[in-house]
């Protein structure tokens, strides 16, 4: 993987409910992360307003963009069992993987981003 990010679960899952507070069934949006060095800048737009919290990591995503469903990213990390994860990415396309950071094979979760509008 091109970026791997070394985070604490309950930090992530908060800030992505945060900013989702405002994605309902009529108005949904992707939550757009914009990867930094030792950040993750969470936001969401939707006709209702916009959101913006960040979260802290170990490691640079060189100001990578990616989109994901709030719901299927809180998913995996509600299920992950451990709460030190390492999320792996490539590309705003390609899927990020989401393992346990102290190696162990005891999980994999697979996401796939959304594509983010100009």
């Amino acid at each position: 993987f091109k970026y791997q990010l070394k985070l604490e679960k309950s930090e992530l899952l908060s800030s992505i409910d945060r900013v989702s507070l405002i994605v309902s069934d009529k108005n949904t949006s992707p939550v757009h992360m914009t990867i930094g060095d030792g950040s993750i800048d969470c936001l969401c737009v939707t006709p209702i307003g916009r959101a913006e919290d960040v979260c802290t990591c170990e490691g640079d995503g060189e100001g990578l963009q990616i989109g994901f469903n709030d719901r299927y990213m809180k998913d995996a990390l509600k299920a992950a069992s451990c709460d030190e994860l390492l999320l792996c990415l490539n590309t705003p396309s390609s899927p990020c993987i989401i393992k346990a950071a102290d190696g162990s094979n005891s999980f994999t979760y697979m996401i796939l981003p959304v594509r983010l509008h100009a």
